[in-house]
């Protein structure tokens, strides 16, 4: 049997000695963990006193070593138990060895019985792994506002939020409350990455004591999809009040159009009743005095607004133009049919060409002349009267006449050369 004292002084032992003084050392850091994990876990007493048996044994064999090697090489000198030193290095290389591989089996069974404890049992560390686990950020307080347990994720939101950590609850929330906003009940943080996040504060008691319990969950994607719905509502609340306002205008077109229709027909009546009477004074002899006051009746009650629609007054409206013109002594030949929704345009246009030929042109005749065909349908009213000094500008009738072929998408054009000629083109 070799021993250890001559294994360390074959050539090379300086690296024997300083790899097993490592080993030896890390052996100590370990025993003494697993001692204080006993310790923490609560562990029976025979189970803590072959721990600290073990960390001793540890010690002392760490000790051995590190006095037979070290101070008696560099000093000269060993501790005041030199038969000790002495029957340690006497001993056989590999009942040392055997001694270090015992310390270091009985270290990991310890350790490993730890491990299977702690899986076994519900411990202080098991509890925090778990709520670090949990999907949502919590932390608990007690009554002084100091934090007892809190989670990674609700560290991480301290930190994103504040940019130091959590020690205090009731700090902790002032901030979060200085942060958010009102939601529910609850508070809406936006942080600066976007992240919505929701936090709730309650009290809970456990224990006979009471703590302050703040809860987080992301909120980011409802949150989302709630901002884009209060926009959408925004936008629709703004399409309500345009449209409101558009029916409102629409309601007063309207309004105005119903009223520009009865002044068109109070100006038409009143023409053709003083034409009328013009053409009676003139000639008395052949004219309808009953027709005559016929026409004064309506329009007086035109005047009165108790009238009901002219232009509803006969089915045919072509038939009651020329009626009112032949009243006042002109005559109309009609040329074609007219579709019937050109009838209200065509009527319009005979009465009021009829009008300006007796007014203006001296004329007694209106020819009227229809034509269909595929591109449309045409109509042409011309007067047997004197010829236009220049251009025809629309104005009065002649105006209110182009603005309502315009509403209906016709074009009206007018000739003054070699005779007045206006040309309606459907």
């Amino acid at each position: 049997m070799i021993p250890f004292r001559d294994v360390l002084q074959l050539n090379g032992g300086q690296i024997v000695k300083d790899l097993l003084c490592t080993g030896v050392l890390l052996s100590v850091i370990a025993q003494f963990y697993v001692l204080m994990k006993a310790v923490v876990q609560k562990r029976k007493a025979a189970f803590l006193l072959v721990a600290a048996l073990a960390a001793a044994a540890h010690f002392c064999f760490f000790v051995l070593l590190f006095d037979g090697i070290y101070l008696a090489q560099y000093t000269g000198t060993t501790r005041s138990y030199p038969l000790l030193v002495s029957g340690f290095y006497a001993l056989p290389t590999f009942a040392v060895l055997g001694i270090f591989l015992l310390l270091v089996a009985v270290a990991l069974c310890l350790f490993l019985d730890c491990r299977k404890y702690e899986k076994e049992h519900l411990m202080v560390s098991s509890v925090k792994e778990s709520v670090d686990f949990l999907p949502v950020a919590i932390c608990f307080g007690d009554s002084e506002g100091k934090v007892v347990l809190s989670n990674a994720k609700m560290n991480e939101y301290c930190q994103k939020l504040t940019g130091g950590g959590l020690y205090r609850t009731d700090e902790w929330w002032q901030s979060i409350c200085a942060l958010g906003e009102q939601q529910g009940g609850n508070l809406l943080v936006v942080a600066q990455d976007n992240t919505a996040l929701l936090f709730e504060s309650s009290s809970v008691c456990l224990g006979g004591k009471d703590f302050t319990q703040i809860t987080a969950s992301d909120f980011s994607s409802r949150y989302r999809v709630t901002s884009s719905l209060k926009e959408h509502h925004r936008q629709l609340t703004d399409i309500q009040k345009r449209i409101r306002l558009m029916t409102k205008e629409q309601n007063e077109l309207v309004m105005n159009e119903e009223i520009l229709k009865a002044r068109i027909a109070l100006h038409d009546e009143v023409g053709y009743l003083l034409l009328r009477s013009r053409y009676y004074f003139d000639n008395p002899s052949l004219s309808d005095v009953a027709g005559m006051y016929e026409l004064a009746a309506r329009t007086n009650a035109l005047l009165l607004s108790e009238a009901e629609n002219l232009d509803n007054a006969d089915s045919d409206m072509i038939a009651y133009a020329v009626k009112l013109a032949e009243s006042i002594g002109v005559r109309v030949t009609i040329n074609g049919t007219v579709p019937p929704t050109a009838q209200q345009l065509v009527a319009l246009a005979i009465k009021e060409c009829a009008a300006n030929a007796l007014k203006h042109a001296g004329g007694d005749a209106l020819t009227v002349n229809m034509q269909n065909s595929q591109s449309g349908f045409t109509c042409e009213i011309s007067n047997n009267g004197n010829e236009p000094k220049g251009a025809v500008v629309p104005k009065g009738g002649l105006l209110s006449l182009q603005k309502a072929a315009e509403k209906q998408g016709v074009t009206m054009l007018l000739n003054s050369r070699p005779r007045f000629v206006l040309i309606l083109k459907f």
